[in-house]
């Protein structure tokens, strides 16, 4: 319930849209979606991990591109085709993940506080980290 109302006129942050159309941007598909789509992976990008499959939209940290530019993920840790789960190193030294530049938008504000008691010590500090959508289009192993 806090959530709803954290951000007034916002609405639920987990189900927040970057306004680029159709598709999930930052949750992950369900169950019986990820179940349809024959291939999916496990990429590795800003130093988080994502589970991505070919037509998912995800937001990663900011990549520096153009709306519009291929983008090319080689770090990849997992594929899963049809089942068939191939890991390691070796097995994924020509695997990659290519998708498609959205858009690009800023999260919204962290605040960071600083507080120590009793000695006149209050630090407030915002940041919003800048956000890159990518449009998953192909797996390759």
């Amino acid at each position: 319930r806090w959530a709803l109302t954290a951000f007034p006129g916002r609405g639920y942050l987990g189900s927040r849209t970057l306004g680029l159309g159709s598709g999930t941007v930052g949750r992950q598909r369900r169950d019986h979606e990820r179940e349809r789509c024959g291939m999916e992976a496990v990429i590795t990008t800003g130093g988080k991990q994502y589970r991505v499959a070919p037509g998912q939209v995800i937001r990663v940290e900011r990549l520096g591109k153009d709306t519009g530019t291929a983008v090319e993920f080689t770090r990849v840790l997992m594929v899963n085709q049809d089942g068939q789960v191939t890991v390691g190193p070796k097995a994924l030294a020509s695997a990659k993940v290519t998708g498609l530049v959205v858009g690009e938008r800023k999260d919204p504000k962290v605040l960071v506080v600083k507080f120590k008691r009793r000695k006149n010590y209050r630090r407030h500090r915002g940041h919003r980290q800048t956000m890159t959508a990518v449009r998953i289009t192909k797996i390759e192993v």
